[in-house]
């Protein structure tokens, strides 16, 4: 890929979180030559409208599992993806979810002009033009990603979408390029080779890596197998007489499952005939209640007939101790007491005193002595029947719990015998059938493995071959991003620092063949040592270094890589690590890269009273010179809608970026 994209002009039409002046409604800004600003503060939506830009080129797509993981992967990507948040990043944003608001983009790659406008609601192309012809609309986007990568000689648009993320824009998804070998790998092969090579790189890496992978799967089951048959092999000479144990435990095992399950049965009927038992001796407690209550009543109208002075409390204590022999007074059985009563009724004498009772009351007045006696023996046979029952029901109830407590030591006994038996059959060798279908498998696994790394070796012999072809080259280039880099960093860095050539061994595969990759490692010098030192991980640098010297070799590549020298840079200035005289040298930095066809788009968050008067240069009053540089700046301060903190110091705000546009520091 050779040519890079260059923004002309961005229009922003009825999106709320940029709804312009009266007079200039939204956004419609020209991106000039050399450095531009996107000037604003917290919450005026600069990070959004760098999105923007980036996704009306690109389109609501992404890099396969390119969720800000660490390191580039060993294999090229070979396609991308649909982007997660396409239809929710910019609708989320404002009240009306967008359904209005479209963003139009005119840029230029090399000698091609392009007119992008998509839907701000969920990034549909809505129109394209190419070079001044209107290109069909498909859902996909072939048409437009293939112009895109025929003006810019990429080999594909995943490629396109890997330079433009990682090369064009500088914000906040960035990660580290230069300490990653396996992004230098990717970078130069995008780069520094032809189209129809960088096709055949990933078809190659893809290649390796998947014959690599489904080898590593074979081999993994295999293996699996491989211990299978082992263990398999051991059982049959260590545990020859497990079967006959076996046998033996699983006889005893299924006598106590059936005694269970006789038990079972058993129980259940027993349950059911208690059941039916305790109703029983329900009705019949009926039947000794009713029995009981008419020979209460036939003694106690003797006692009143006999006894008719006697109060209602004495009567009543008297007629119990006649019927169940209770005294109410002691609480104690008094049968002498009872027997004595009888005796008294049946001789008209006083229970008391034992005197005489003359009484004018009748035998017939006194009662049937035949229904007394048939009350009795009424009462008597339901009390006889009632204890036959509960006897019965207390002996049935015991055999019943008496199965129960059998079911459960049957069950503890069996299950206890279920884990002997599983045990030992876990012992018991495979049978002879099955052990050689498991050879059988794993000879045919380890065949499937070789053919699989056959092919992993023929398609790492295309690999080593390309790689042989165009390393010459790509070294070459290399030679070019060092000077490059050395020219721009010398602007940002106080100490000498340098990008040395070396090649690393990596592979593309996690257990193929290693290869020989250029690489470019930087070298700085440091106060507590002589010389320059290899600074291996971003780590061994400061934060602001870090992001500089990243930038820088970014911008490195890109110029070594075009071939008309265009391209715009899209950078999120990371202005908070960097002190008073480093926001200096990074402005010189940018405005060395930002010469000829090459531009910057930069934001300022106004929170530096250095970095805006840096990227505009020298000071001056001169009206001219500061209408160039007002043209240059977009003033999210006028276009964005305002927030509180806008709301309450817009004068200042405004102040501190005229006197930046100036040059004069605030």
């Amino acid at each position: 890929m050779n040519r890079f994209p260059v923004l002309k002009r961005l229009i922003v039409s009825n999106y709320l979180l940029y709804p312009g002046t009266a007079q200039s409604p939204g956004i419609d800004f020209s991106f000039e030559g050399g450095l531009s600003i996107l000037a604003g503060i917290n919450g005026l939506g600069k990070t959004t409208l760098i999105n923007m830009l980036f996704r009306v080129l690109v389109g609501p797509f992404e890099l396969p599992k390119d969720s800000g993981s660490a390191k580039f992967g060993a294999a090229a990507k070979a396609n991308v993806t649909l982007w997660t948040k396409r239809k929710t990043y910019f609708s989320q944003r404002v009240p009306d979810r967008a359904k209005e608001a479209w963003a139009e983009l005119h840029f230029n790659i090399g000698e091609t002009t392009f007119v992008v406008r998509r839907s701000l609601a969920n990034l549909q192309l809505l129109h394209c033009a190419v070079s001044g012809d209107d290109i069909a609309i498909t859902p996909k986007e072939e048409l437009y990603q293939a112009e895109l990568c025929k003006s810019a000689s990429a080999g594909q648009f995943v490629d396109f979408l890997t330079a433009v993320k990682y090369l064009s824009f500088f914000n906040e998804e960035r990660r580290d390029i230069l300490w990653d070998d396996q992004a230098q790998r990717q970078f130069f092969r995008i780069l520094f080779t032809t189209p129809e090579e960088a096709r055949e790189w990933i078809e190659a890496e893809q290649n390796i890596s998947s014959a690599d992978s489904r080898a590593r799967n074979i081999s993994a089951t295999a293996y699996q197998y491989e211990q299978d048959l082992k263990k398999g092999r051991e059982l049959l000479l260590s545990n020859a007489g497990t079967e006959a144990e076996l046998a033996s435990q699983q006889a005893i095992l299924d006598a106590d499952l059936a005694r269970r399950k006789e038990l079972e049965e058993l129980a259940a009927k027993q349950e059911s005939e208690l059941g039916l038992l305790r109703r029983d001796l329900e009705r019949t407690k009926l039947t000794e209640d009713d029995a009981r209550r008419k020979v209460e009543e036939i003694r106690f109208r003797r006692l009143e007939r006999h006894f008719p002075s006697l109060s209602d409390t004495a009567n009543y204590i008297l007629t119990q101790l006649f019927t169940d022999g209770h005294c109410l007074a002691c609480s104690q059985n008094a049968q002498k007491a009872q027997n004595r009563l009888q005796e008294s009724l049946e001789n008209h004498t006083c229970v008391v005193c034992g005197s005489d009772i003359v009484s004018e009351v009748t035998t017939d007045q006194d009662g049937n002595e035949e229904d007394l006696d048939a009350a009795l023996a009424g009462l008597k046979a339901a009390t006889t029947q009632s204890q036959t029952l509960r006897d019965e029901e207390q002996k049935q109830d015991e055999n019943w719990r008496r199965a129960l407590r059998e079911i459960r030591d049957v069950t503890a006994a069996a299950n206890e015998r279920s884990q002997s038996v599983a045990s030992l059959r876990s012992q018991l060798p495979p049978p002879p059938e099955e052990l050689a279908e498991l050879e059988k498998n794993i000879k045919d696994l380890r065949d499937r493995e070789k053919v699989e790394k056959e092919r992993r070796l023929g398609a790492e012999a295309v690999y080593d071959a390309l790689l042989d072809k165009v390393s010459g080259r790509i070294k070459a280039a290399t030679e070019d991003v060092g000077r490059i880099f050395q020219a721009l960093i010398e602007r940002f860095l106080e100490e000498r620092c340098s990008l040395k050539f070396s090649t690393i061994k990596d592979r593309p595969s996690q257990s193929g063949r290693k290869f020989l990759y250029p690489s470019l490692r930087f070298e700085m010098t440091a106060a507590a040592f002589e010389g320059e030192q290899i600074r291996d991980t971003p780590d061994d640098v400061s934060e602001s270094q870090r992001e500089f010297i990243d930038l820088a070799f970014r911008m490195a590549l890109a110029e070594a890589a075009s071939e008309d020298g265009g391209i715009s840079m899209v950078i999120e200035t990371p202005e908070a690590s960097l002190d008073v005289v480093f926001m200096t040298r990074a402005a010189a930095m940018l405005r060395e890269f930002a010469k000829e066809d090459r531009s910057i788009v930069v934001t300022s968050n106004l929170t530096s009273s250095v970095m805006v008067p840096a990227l505009m240069g020298e000071v001056t009053n001169d009206p001219d010179v500061l209408s160039l540089r007002r043209q240059s700046i977009l003033n999210l301060l006028e276009i964005a809608a305002p927030n509180a903190a806008l709301r309450a110091h817009k004068p200042d705000y405004q102040a501190f970026l005229e006197s930046g546009i100036k040059g004069h520091p605030a």
